[in-house]
């Protein structure tokens, strides 16, 4: 009997930012094609290229520059990442979406 392949919890689900940092509705969705989906519900959404570059670092590109982040910890609930920005490093932390989910009201 062959092996079942074997799935990564990163790709093909929605990661929403948790907790807010103040842009509600932060997701990031790494597709297996090697697309990421980024936005929030105050901002457009983005596509771009990411890729793995060695077990636990992944790499996108945001506006001709790329951005890498380790990955810390990861499984199917929860992903905790430590993303390399030019004046240091932010660890963000993602939940799983639950389905269905909608943005927050947002104050007038």
């Amino acid at each position: 009997m062959a092996d079942a392949p074997q799935i990564d919890p990163l790709t093909d689900r929605l990661w929403t930012l948790s907790p807010e940092d103040g842009r509600p509705g932060v997701i990031r969705i790494f597709l297996s094609s090697g697309a990421l989906v980024q936005g929030s519900c105050v901002e457009t959404y983005r596509v771009s290229a990411w890729s793995r570059d060695a077990e636990g670092k992944i790499v996108w590109n945001e506006d001709g520059e790329d951005i890498s982040a380790d990955i810390l910890s990861i499984d199917d609930a929860a992903l905790v990442i430590s993303v390399n920005l030019r004046d240091g490093r932010e660890v963000e932390t993602y939940r799983s979406a639950p389905v269905p989910f909608t943005c927050p009201d947002l104050p007038r």
